[in-house]
């Protein structure tokens, strides 16, 4: 293999790893230092094309759903505008739904977070990567809905972590009362 036989676009482990142990026979053998900070330079844009194209593979298997719009505030009251219910119908108990599917890579916040991170940094800099343009601008789409679907989950972990504490609020005050 020779550099000036790369394909940095069709990059995969196989040439990454084959262009290190070339970066390292190089080393060995005293090459000119411009051509190893050529190599160098390759196999940092192979590394980075190729992560570019598994984490936009990992983002397309992600299901998808639909993000509630937020409820418009209300300028007056600086607060949330709800419909207002009829005081006289009951309330119903919410059936459990099935959990959504989340991807392995992606149960944790955070890390969906830094997997979105890093291919916008990767896409900001496509060029250097040689991402092509039709990549980029799918990339672009998933970016967009990712955006929700963080602040969306962001939210529910909000939500699930104050209903914990009032509901161990509320355990604390009645404990309190059987005494």
């Amino acid at each position: 293999m020779e550099i000036d036989e790369l394909n940095i676009d069709s990059s995969n482990d196989d040439g990454i790893e084959n262009m290190k142990n070339l970066i390292d026979k190089a080393n060995e053998f005293n090459v000119e230092k411009k051509y190893l900070e050529d190599a160098e330079k390759l196999k940092s844009q192979m590394s980075g094309n190729k992560q570019a194209h598994d984490i936009l593979s990992m983002m397309l298997v992600y299901p998808t759903r639909e993000h509630p719009i937020d409820e418009p505030l209300d300028k007056k009251k600086k607060s949330l505008m709800k419909p207002k219910e009829d005081d006289k119908k009951k309330k119903k108990r919410k059936k459990k739904e099935a959990p959504f599917p989340i991807p392995a890579w992606a149960t944790e916040l955070e890390a969906l977070i830094a997997q979105v991170n890093s291919v916008k940094s990767l896409i900001e800099d496509y060029e250097n990567y040689k991402l092509k343009p039709e990549f980029v601008q799918e990339v672009n789409s998933k970016l967009t809905w990712f955006r929700n679907e963080i602040k969306f989950r962001s939210k529910q972990e909000e939500e699930a972590r104050l209903e914990a504490e009032a509901r161990k609020l509320k355990l604390k005050n009645k404990n309190k009362k059987k005494k």
